[in-house]
């Protein structure tokens, strides 16, 4: 006996293979819907042995596709990515300041974990350090991560202003939305936000980073060699926002062109047996799987940007905690 869930979170049971085989011949269950044996933990049918069996189509080693990317696994494309490269900026511009002899060294080593938090993603760690340090070498680290805080915080805003979640909507991608795709207008709302939220940002994050870090610098009288060595760092590092930001603006477009052409075909789609999804019309199957293998294209040159950010992060975290053994 198995069990699914439908679009709307409901729970079916199945009493064998055989019906088993018949949800996914008309397409009640798919790859990626909600499923488990009688007694089992819940996963994604696609990663369930019956399935496999049923469908008759193996997915270790098989590449990983848009189809396969949908849900929250592929919306970590966008908001987790850019935060990465933004921590990017901010540890790599506090490596000449932390590298420097300090006044205070419990001061100086609370700085360090509290970069190290914050280059892992934690917001809370920056927030801890509302004050500026009374060691003055330490004064542009804390203007940048707090500066930093604000940028991100302007961005938020942004994002709310523009009705955008931080994720597309979860319906994107889904076997419902494949079916019926103007019965989901938060899906292109949201992609049509998501280019105005990163053109917004494509000219300006490196001038509004710069103006929050100045401001607090500013706050903490922290004007100096070292604070013009840290905007330098922090400018360089940018130029990886300012690409994740372009090639973002590409994805969004691309992403609500899909919605549209899957709009004017929605009468001939189909979905097989395999879970593949298939038109009658020989040339809207072709412009769609052009689409798709674009879009794959740009999330495969945001997965290089995310890979490079995140090797630089884990070298200035390396220096930074060489430092701190000195």
């Amino acid at each position: 006996m198995f069990r699914y869930k439908d679009g709307r979170g409901l729970t079916h049971t199945l009493a064998d293979a055989g019906a088993l085989r018949d949800a996914v011949a008309d397409g009640r269950v798919h790859p990626g819907t909600p499923f488990a044996g009688a007694e089992g933990d819940w996963t994604i049918a696609r990663l369930h042995p019956a399935f496999r069996d049923v469908a008759g189509k193996p997915v270790s080693g098989a590449p990983k596709s848009l189809w396969d990317r949908r849900g929250t696994e592929l919306l970590e494309t966008w908001s987790g990515r850019l935060l990465l490269v933004l921590l990017t900026a901010v540890v790599g511009s506090g490596i000449s300041t932390f590298t420097r002899p300090p006044v205070d060294r419990g001061e100086h080593e609370a700085y360090v974990k509290a970069m190290t938090a914050f280059a892992a993603g934690d917001g809370n760690a920056a927030a801890a350090l509302e004050q500026p340090p009374a060691s003055r070498s330490l004064r542009p680290a804390w203007a940048v991560m707090l500066g930093t805080r604000d940028l991100l915080a302007h961005m938020e805003a942004t994002r709310e202003r523009l009705g955008m979640g931080e994720e597309p909507p979860p319906s994107w991608m889904t076997y419902e939305y494949l079916r019926h795709p103007d019965d989901f207008p938060e899906v292109p709302a949201y992609w049509s936000a998501a280019v105005v939220y990163h053109r917004t940002y494509q000219d300006s994050v490196l001038p509004l980073a710069e103006g929050f870090i100045r401001a607090r610098a500013a706050e903490a009288d922290a004007a100096g060699p070292a604070l013009e060595e840290a905007v330098r760092e922090m400018r360089s590092a940018m130029s990886n926002t300012i690409a994740v930001h372009e090639t973002a603006i590409r994805a969004s477009w691309t992403a609500g062109q899909i919605h549209h052409a899957l709009v004017r075909a929605k009468d001939e789609i189909r979905i097989n047996v395999h879970g593949e999804l298939t038109f009658r019309n020989e040339y809207r199957a072709a412009s769609y799987n052009r689409q798709i293998d674009q879009l794959d294209g740009l999330l495969a040159r945001m997965d290089s940007l995310e890979a490079a950010g995140a090797a630089r992060i884990s070298a200035n975290l390396a220096e930074l905690q060489a430092g701190l053994g000195k």
